[in-house]
């Protein structure tokens, strides 16, 4: 890795000790350059260290022009770091210092780790649909590009708006069920009066009788319809139906209705909006127009997903992804490509880590982690924060030079795909607070996201006061830049130095990685923890065993993670390995096996196997192999004594096979056989 650092000291307005910063990566760094003005007089230097050192990588650290440096650098990877607005500019020498070799530093361990996903086309097409009595205009200019569909339950039609919609296929009427992805929406609209149909000769206004057919423009029935159908009798061109339903299909949609039931979600190529920002999402459902390139967000390995096994339904935490982009198909799980937006909610929620990002996995995170903490702060607080959001509000309180304790920015693709495990590893790191900052209007904030970060969150503050380390864990939002100063301020106030030493970064899957950090926290703390939550909502369950068990192995076969296990008659289970699926109590077929969903902390630590079940394995009567279980045997014996059928054989004979394993009983059966048929034919 040859790399060059430029960092620019914006005419010495930056409270930063550069010579500081140069001396501390003098072996990193093929060449540190120091400029006044590098967005100016400093482009020349880049360029021709980049010729002369045959630099593969640059950090720019300037603010300002950076689309100058995009299009002169080339044949390089370029990183920017604004260390005018998030240091110099917001903290004292001292800490804007460190907090900026903490930002040099943890882009350095992140060069080379980070892995581009690759793309594909997606043909989303020219057809769309505009949904709202808002929307005439921001349809007329769609139509200039577009071929627009647009859908209200009324309109107050004046002379602009008619030259709006002229252009435009109207549809009166409202939206009953969307499917699809982008590209590809099928929308079913009730549609009262079929305006293809209608000749507005206006008999069905004058023969209702509740004054519920208007004419403006065009003929629409209104809410006070009490469905008396006189309409429908009187109307020559059967343009009137009730109940009918109709299909639209476009490629997006963009809805400037709040009141439409998919206001609140998220789904890539339905844009909602608010009569204020119309035009916009407008100019983003229209870059979107044609054929696209998608990311493929996801690296997918399911072998151990416990969402089905044998028809039963097991886990479904995947299934809350923000965007809908995972769905149950019959006996799998299936996520969809185009609707993903790459959010990261499934990697993050999904215990055992099948789903992982792409871009963003966990060795790349956690070595940029690993370098901002090495900041080695007052406090070291990280603040998980978007790629989009946080960044943008940290440089808007930069340029107003608003001060407030120093903070390490580790960027991510959505705060969506932070678990309790990066968190977890960001103390384990040297961290002695963790911040996650949510608000980005892109994503999904609402009842999903605000859910599953409070989980998290809870999860985090949970496991640090159960090592007695107290809760260090603030879920903070970013829509006023000054309520996040004040959060900030007051969450560092009441901070202490965690009083644990740093460790590694842990390897593994979530679950291994959470288990790891127990019992390294425990390791540390020398504590053993007392804490038990019986009411988790986490993926943590115990499991009890009845009496009636004959050890058959269907809960064993049945748990992913190998958390049961069957050994001489035994069954055994391991706490930790658990995820809650539910699998093993719904294929046990004796209905003795019962989760008892709970968080014990202590349990974490130890993963040692626990009897839950025993009976004493018999061996066959002919080869000696251990075959089955005591219980079952007798079982089976029970069911042959008791059945109203009587075996060909007699009941002796079959339960003298039932003694026998199933090699040596296929033999033992053939040999009753020829004898039964030698004495019959004697």
């Amino acid at each position: 890795m040859r790399l060059g650092i430029f960092l620019c000291t914006c005419n010495s307005t930056i409270n930063i000790n550069f010579k500081s910063l140069k001396k501390a990566y003098s072996k990193d760094a093929e060449v540190i350059e120091i400029n006044d003005q590098l967005c100016h007089s400093g482009l020349d230097y880049i360029i021709g260290d980049i010729k002369r050192k045959k630099l593969e990588n640059v950090i720019i650290c300037c603010t300002e022009k950076n689309e100058i440096f995009e299009a002169e650098v080339k044949n390089c990877n370029i990183t920017f770091l604004n260390l005018r607005e998030q240091c110099g500019w917001v903290h004292e020498e001292k800490e804007a210092t460190k907090k900026a070799k903490g930002l040099i530093r943890s882009t350095i361990f992140g060069i080379g780790k980070g892995i581009r996903a690759e793309e594909f086309e997606v043909d989303v097409g020219y057809d769309v649909l505009v949904v709202g009595s808002f929307g005439p205009s921001v349809a007329n200019y769609l139509s200039n590009i577009a071929n627009v569909h647009f859908l209200a339950d009324n309109i107050d039609f004046d002379l602009n708006t008619f030259e709006y919609l002229k252009d435009l296929k109207i549809h009166i009427g409202n939206i009953k069920n969307v499917s699809g992805n982008i590209g590809n929406f099928r929308v079913e609209i009730s549609s009262k009066i079929d305006l293809d149909r209608c000749i507005s000769c206006g008999i069905c206004a004058e023969i209702c009788p509740k004054d519920s057919i208007k004419y403006d423009i065009f003929y629409m029935i209104d809410h006070s319809c009490d469905g008396c159908e006189k309409c429908i009798e009187k109307c020559p061109v059967d343009a009137i139906d009730l109940q009918k339903t109709r299909i639209i299909n476009v490629g997006q949609i963009l809805a400037i209705d709040q009141t439409w039931d998919w206001y609140d979600k998220n789904i890539f190529g339905i844009y909602t909006s608010d009569e204020k920002d119309a035009f916009s999402n407008a100019l983003l459902l229209a870059s979107n127009l044609g054929v696209i390139r998608k990311k493929r967000f996801l690296d997918l390995d399911l072998k151990q997903c416990a969402a089905e096994r044998s028809g039963l339904e097991g886990c479904d935490l995947c299934f809350s992804c923000p965007h809908d982009s995972v769905v149950r198909s019959g006996d799998r799980v299936v996520f969809n490509e185009i609707s993903c937006q790459g959010c990261g909610f499934c990697s993050s929620v999904c215990p055992i880590s099948l789903p992982r990002l792409k871009e963003y996995k966990r060795d790349f995170i956690y070595s940029k982690m690993k370098g901002l903490l090495s900041a080695d702060l007052e406090k070291n607080i990280l603040l998980f924060t978007c790629d989009k959001t946080g960044l943008s509000l940290l440089d808007y309180i930069g340029k107003r030079k608003q001060r407030y304790p120093a903070v390490l920015p580790l960027s991510v693709p959505c705060i969506n795909s932070v678990s309790e495990a990066d968190i977890l590893t960001a103390f384990n790191l040297g961290a002695d607070g963790v911040i996650l900052l949510t608000g980005c209007k892109d994503c999904d904030l609402k009842k999903k996201t605000k859910d599953h970060v409070g989980n998290v969150v809870e999860f985090s503050n949970s496991f640090l006061s159960a090592f007695n380390l107290g809760e260090r864990t603030l879920h903070c939002d970013a829509g006023s830049p000054w309520d996040f100063l004040e959060d900030v301020s007051s969450f560092s106030e009441r901070l202490t130095r965690l009083p644990m030493n740093r460790g590694i970064i842990q390897e593994g899957n979530k679950r291994e990685i959470l288990l790891s950090l127990a019992r390294d926290f425990s390791d540390k703390t020398c504590i053993i923890p007392e804490i038990v939550d019986e009411k988790t909502t986490h993926p943590f369950s115990d499991i009890e065993i009845g009496s009636g068990c004959t050890i058959c192995n269907a809960c064993s076969g049945a748990c992913p993670v190998n958390a049961l296990s069957i050994s001489s008659g035994k069954i055994n289970f391991v706490y930790g390995y658990c995820i809650a699926c539910g699998l093993c109590e719904k294929v046990c077929p004796e209905n003795v096996l019962k989760l008892k969903r709970s968080l014990d902390f202590s349990k974490l630590i130890s993963l040692e196997e626990v009897n839950l079940s025993r009976s004493e394995p018999i061996g066959c009567a002919g080869c000696g192999k251990e075959y089955i279980s005591k219980s079952a045997l007798d079982k089976m014996t029970a069911i042959i004594k008791e059945s109203s059928q009587k075996p060909e054989f007699g009941v002796d004979t079959h339960l003298e096979l039932l003694t026998y394993c199933e090699d040596c009983r296929a033999l033992l059966a053939i040999e009753k056989i020829s004898v039964s048929k030698n004495k019959k034919g004697g």
